[in-house]
């Protein structure tokens, strides 16, 4: 028999786990978190305050016209579900209308790009030049990048004049050199090598060490800072192996994001918000100092993540209005994260918090709000994401050209669907995201191949693969050069360099032969490729051979 306390006491528990189900189901409309405790001072016990977490259980959400800024600092140990918190608000903050660019370091955030209509940057391929001036002065520019570079680089006092000499250089020549860059750069660091001394010459090669690192791709897009700002992005960095390259690609996309915050008008309505994950490697950057201080005025929020709240730049820490701290374990850690939280060692009140810090489940965390007197125990809901963004992988696998059937196993052996697979490659073909040519005449090349963002027209580039790997199957060392200064495809044939170049017809003859005696003063033999013979037939240059596809490929 049943005791009636007992049976009061299951239909409690019964009533708590349908209430908690219910709020969980209506967290997509009423809030994402649920508030689990909130800190409350019970009273005054011998002269001293107490305090105790009271159980809430109730929705939450944060509403930034409540907050003085709309910065947020999310720190805790790895592992403990700080970046499931953070998509859990960009998840939030993108239904309610707002646009955010995350500089993601480790790719966790692509599987959020279809749900969330974010496009999908690689940026080891997708770049920023550091050196454009972005609004301020050759002298100005030259400070502003002559300290980030020392700082990422730890370069010294010598070696850091040197480079200020070499960045002032490249600003006053830049009709003779192009325009600022990282190649320009390079140009300068080799020009003063000639000329200097060992001391100079150590520090110029130790620079150049450093962008060779940092800047090893040898083609880079150029990102549009006006259309990230209008919409969703994720800066996929992974494939940035070094935390010197990370970081200073952070902060060069932050200066950016700056100055394209200045020419707004001041807003206050939607706001723009920057994720950055693993904010620690940015350290006591002035760009985040200005942004977190300024950005308020212009819309622009702040979203820092990282393990430790003291990697953080202080000013993020200050200004953050929402503060979201994991589970802590390293006692300094949890000392400063508790007395930050409690507003100083006020009794009992620090005692409770360190006591919860040191007792959170994964994605539980205490949260302290501007808005709010007290902070509260929270738990963020785990969001569900793709294993891969379908249209990421294949703009990545279509970087260079590939064929259908090699495109469609790749993606295959990721655990794609062929059917979705095949339908994403024709929603993108007609979107114009990757462009397709049917090659024929090349053998056991013919066939349909995909290309990304080609350089010329996709016919040209996918060509030009074509050869290169025609070369390589018969044991050529060649490599694709495909640019404006220098031959399609350059290949090692019996110690000497030949130049391949594939024409469509599209040249007319008078800037071909122009094109063909330059590459003779370079290379010892010319090859044109080409399926337009009869428009090329009659080109007579000394070095220079002419095949049609179908003699190349026989």
């Amino acid at each position: 028999m049943v005791s009636v306390g007992f049976e009061k006491l299951l239909e409690k528990i019964e009533k708590t786990i349908v209430r908690t189900k219910f709020l969980w189901n209506r967290s997509g409309r009423r809030g994402f978190i649920v508030i689990i405790k909130e800190l409350h001072r019970r009273g005054i016990h011998g002269g001293e305050q107490e305090w105790q977490w009271r159980r809430r259980l109730m929705p939450g959400k944060l509403v930034f016209e409540r907050e003085i800024n709309p910065h947020i600092a999310i720190v805790g140990e790895s592992g403990s579900g700080k970046s499931n918190a953070c998509m859990a608000l960009i998840s939030r903050l993108a239904e309610q209308g707002a646009h955010f660019a995350v500089l993601d370091s480790a790719d966790e955030y692509i599987g959020l790009a279809k749900r969330l209509n974010a496009a999908v940057y690689n940026c080891a391929h997708s770049g920023i030049n550091i050196f454009e001036l972005d609004g301020l002065s050759p002298r100005e520019k030259t400070s502003e990048l002559v300290n980030m570079l020392t700082r990422h680089f730890r370069l010294g006092q010598y070696q850091a004049s040197v480079l200020n000499k070499c960045i002032k250089y490249m600003y006053s020549a830049s009709d003779k050199l192009g325009t600022p860059s990282t190649a320009a750069l390079a140009k300068v660091i080799a020009i003063f090598r000639r000329n200097a001394d060992a001391k100079e010459a150590a520090a110029l090669k130790t620079l150049q060490d450093r962008l060779d690192m940092i800047y090893s791709s040898a083609v880079r897009d150029s990102i549009d800072i006006g259309s990230v700002l209008s919409g969703n992005s994720i800066f996929a960095m992974s494939e940035l192996h070094t935390d010197e390259s990370q970081s200073i690609f952070m902060e060069g996309f932050l200066r950016k994001i700056y100055s394209a915050m200045l020419e707004k008008r001041k807003n206050n309505k939607g706001i723009f918000f920057v994720v950055i994950e693993e904010a620690a490697k940015l350290g006591e950057s002035t760009v985040v100092s200005r942004l977190v201080s300024e950005g308020r005025k212009y819309g622009v929020g702040m979203i820092a993540v990282a393990q430790s709240v003291k990697g953080l730049s202080r000013d993020v820490r200050v200004n953050s209005a929402v503060f979201v701290s994991f589970y802590q374990r390293e006692p300094e850690e949890l000392n400063y994260v508790s007395n930050f939280i409690s507003g100083g060692n006020e009794g009992h009140r620090f005692i409770e918090v360190k006591k919860a810090l040191r007792s959170l489940r994964r994605h539980s965390a205490v949260m302290l709000l501007h808005s709010r007197k007290e902070p509260v125990i929270v738990k963020f809901p785990a969001i569900e994401r793709d294993s891969d963004s379908l249209e990421y992988r294949i703009s990545e696998l279509c970087r260079s050209a590939i064929r259908r059937g090699e495109l469609l196993r790749k993606l295959y052996s990721r655990g794609m669907y062929y059917n979705e697979a095949q339908s994403r490659i024709a929603e993108m073909l007609e979107s114009g995201a990757i462009s397709a040519y049917a090659a024929e005449g090349c053998g056991s090349y013919d066939g349909t191949w995909y290309i990304a963002k080609p350089h010329n027209s996709a016919r040209h580039d996918i060509m030009v693969a074509i050869i290169s790997r025609r070369l390589a199957e018969k044991g050529v060392r060649c490599r694709i050069y495909n640019g404006p200064n220098g031959p399609d495809v350059v290949a090692h044939i019996d110690a000497s360099m030949v130049a391949y170049e594939y024409e469509t017809g599209s040249k007319s003859r008078t800037d071909l032969i122009a094109m063909l005696e330059r590459r003779r003063k370079e290379y010892a033999t010319v090859v044109v490729i080409t399926d337009n013979m009869n428009t090329y037939m009659h080109i007579a240059v000394d070095g220079v051979r002419l095949l049609s596809e179908q003699e190349f490929f026989s």
